[in-house]
C-alpha cells in the first residue's frame, strides 16, 4: 500500500490536458499503483497441467518518449479517479481540456424517461442499466434519445441483430440506415445502425452520440494499454482494430448494460475506462432511481462501554446514547419545521450541505422497537412503522416524520421522503430493500435524497461501522458531501478494482 501524504502546501502542481481522444497528465508517481487491476485467466502449470493465475494491468500507458518528462496517456472515462489519486497524493491539479457542445433536448410524447434524456444531456459519457426483467427495450431507449435530440447525428454499435435494431428505430426516426458486412447504406443516414467490423463506413468521428449496445462484448485489448508477445494473430488483430476505434469517437459515447448483469473487477475497470463512472438506471419505462448524497455529523461523547460486546455497545452508545437521540431529535425536529436559522445554528456540519428553504420530509430510520421507542417520546406525533408496516400510534394525523425500523421501512419508498436520518449505526448501506426502494415514477430527473449518518468515533465497534457505511456508500455511487467528487470517484473505482459489489 502506498503511503499517502499531503504536499499541496510544498505547490506541486499537476496537469491533466487533451492529446487527441486520450488524456495525458504528469507527473508520474507511486499514486499510478493504484491505478491497475488484476485479470484472473488460466495459466499452465499445477497437477492437472493448468491453474488460475492473476496477470495485472495497468490503465495507462506510460509514456516516455517524445516529452519532457515522463506521463501516462488514459481513456477520458477515468479522467476523475486519475485527479482523485493525484490529489489524495498532495498535487494541485490543473485540466486543460475542451468541453463538448451542450446538446438541447426536445420533449415529445415519445420521451417517458425524462431521466435518461437529462443524463444524456449533462454527462458526456456514461452507462445506461436497463432492467430487461420488467420490460425496458433497449432499442426504444435509443429511440427516445434519437427523438429527444433531432439535430444530433446518432451511430449505434451492436455486436448482432443489427436488422432488429433497425426495424425497431426506423418505425419512429425515418432517417435510419445500416452498415454490416453485408448491408451498407448508400447515403449517410442521421440514425446509422454500425456492427463493429463496418466501423469504418459509420463515421463515429462525425456523430455526435455513439451509444454501444452490448459494451462487454467488445472490451477488448487496448492497443495503448496491451503489448503482445509476438506477432498478433488475426483475431487479436481484430480486437485491437475494435478497441482503437472508439478512440475516434468525438462527441458523447455512451455504453449500455442490463441492470442484472454484474461485471468482473477486470470488466468493470475496461468500463469505467471507456464510460466512465456515472450510470442511469432505469428500472421501468417513465421511472428512475433517485440519485442519493450522504452527509456526515459527528457525535461528542465520553466512552461509557470499554468491552467488545456489539449488544452492549448498541445498547448504550446507540439505543440509549442521550447526545446521539437528543441531536438526532433536534435535527428530524428543525428539518420537518423548516427551521433553517435555528439548523445553521446548531448543525452548521448539516445545513451547509441542505439547499432550499422548505419543511421536510423527514425519516428517521432506526434498527428496532427498542430505539424506536426512544425517539417517539422526544418526537410526539410521529407514527412508529413496525415491521408488518402499521403504525403503532397511526392515530395521529398529519404527522411531520416518520420513525420506522429497518423492516418496517420495507413497507415505505423513498419517494415520499426528503431527508433519511439513519440512527441504527450498523453496517454497510442503508437497511432498506435497495434498488427498488429508491425507485420513483417522474419525468425528469428528481430531487436527490439526503441521508445524514452519524459519526460516532468513542468506541472501536463504532469506528469500524462507521467505515463500513462509508466504504458502502461509495461502492453504490453516492457522493460525501464533504468529500472532493474527483477522489470520491477515485475511491469508488479502488472499490470496483477490488470487487466490492454496489446493490445495484
Amino acid at each position: 500500500m502506498v503511503r499517502r501524504s499531503s504536499n499541496t502546501r510544498q505547490g506541486l502542481t499537476a496537469s491533466v490536458s487533451q492529446y487527441g481522444s486520450y488524456l495525458v497528465a504528469g507527473p508520474t508517481g507511486p499514486w499510478m499503483e493504484d491505478i491497475q487491476v488484476a485479470q484472473v485467466q488460466g495459466v499452465r502449470g499445477g497437477p492437472a497441467g493448468y491453474a488460475v493465475g492473476k496477470k495485472n494491468h495497468d490503465l495507462f500507458h506510460y509514456v516516455t518518449e517524445g516529452v519532457d518528462r515522463p506521463v501516462i496517456q488514459f481513456w477520458p472515462g477515468l479522467l476523475k479517479p486519475i485527479r482523485g489519486a493525484m490529489k489524495a497524493s498532495g498535487y494541485n491539479v490543473e485540466t486543460h481540456l475542451t468541453a463538448l457542445p451542450r446538446l438541447r433536448s426536445e420533449r415529445t410524447c415519445l420521451n417517458c424517461d425524462g431521466g435518461l434524456i437529462k443524463f444524456v444531456e449533462d454527462h458526456e459519457r456514461g452507462l445506461i442499466r436497463p432492467d430487461l426483467s420488467r420490460e425496458v427495450d433497449p432499442i426504444f431507449l435509443t429511440v427516445e434519445i434519437a427523438v429527444a435530440f433531432p439535430d444530433a447525428r446518432i451511430v449505434v454499435i451492436v455486436s448482432k441483430n443489427a436488422t432488429t435494431w433497425l426495424d425497431g428505430i426506423s418505425q419512429f426516426v425515418a432517417d435510419c440506415g445500416i452498415c454490416t458486412k453485408h448491408h451498407v447504406a448508400e447515403n449517410p443516414h442521421r440514425i446509422m445502425i454500425a456492427t463493429p467490423r463496418s466501423l469504418g463506413m459509420a463515421n463515429i468521428d462525425k456523430a455526435g452520440i455513439v451509444i454501444v449496445a452490448d459494451p462487454l462484448v467488445k472490451l477488448a485489448d487496448d492497443p495503448l494499454l496491451e503489448r503482445q508477445d509476438g506477432p498478433p494473430n488475426q483475431e487479436q488483430w481484430y480486437r485491437l482494430h475494435l478497441m482503437s476505434r472508439f478512440a475516434d469517437v468525438r462527441g458523447r459515447l455512451f455504453g449500455i448494460v442490463p441492470r442484472h448483469v454484474v461485471p468482473s473487477p477486470f470488466e468493470a475497470a475496461r468500463l469505467a475506462q471507456i464510460f466512465g463512472l456515472d450510470e442511469c438506471v432505469i428500472p421501468k419505462h417513465g421511472w428512475v432511481e433517485r440519485p442519493v448524497r450522504v452527509v456526515w455529523s459527528k457525535i461528542s461523547c465520553p466512552k461509557t462501554v470499554t468491552g467488545k460486546d456489539p449488544l452492549a455497545v448498541k445498547d448504550r452508545l446507540v439505543w440509549n446514547h442521550p447526545v446521539l437521540n437528543r441531536r438526532a431529535s433536534a435535527l428530524a425536529k428543525q428539518l420537518s419545521a423548516g427551521n433553517y436559522n435555528e439548523l445553521r445554528n446548531q448543525f452548521p456540519d448539516v445545513s451547509e450541505h441542505l439547499q432550499g428553504n422548505d419543511p421536510c420530509r423527514v425519516l428517521v430510520l432506526v434498527e428496532g422497537l427498542t430505539h424506536a421507542e426512544v425517539i417517539a417520546r422526544r418526537l410526539p406525533g410521529w407514527p412508529v412503522i413496525a415491521q408488518d408496516g402499521t403504525a403503532i400510534n397511526s392515530d395521529v394525523p398529519g404527522s411531520p416524520g416518520v420513525i420506522a425500523t429497518a423492516l418496517g421501512s420495507c413497507h415505505l419508498n423513498s419517494e415520499n421522503f426528503d431527508v433519511v436520518l439513519r440512527l441504527d449505526q450498523g453496517i454497510g448501506g442503508l437497511p432498506v430493500p435497495l434498488p427498488k426502494w429508491l425507485e420513483t415514477k417522474t419525468y425528469s430527473q428528481p430531487e436527490p435524497l439526503i441521508v445524514i449518518d452519524f459519526e460516532n468515533r468513542v468506541h472501536p465497534l463504532l469506528r469500524q461501522w462507521t467505515k463500513s457505511r462509508r466504504t458502502a456508500y461509495t461502492m453504490a455511487g453516492w457522493p460525501d458531501s464533504k468529500q472532493d467528487p474527483d477522489q470520491a470517484a477515485f475511491a469508488q473505482l479502488k472499490s470496483l478494482i477490488s470487487g466490492r459489489r454496489s446493490h445495484r
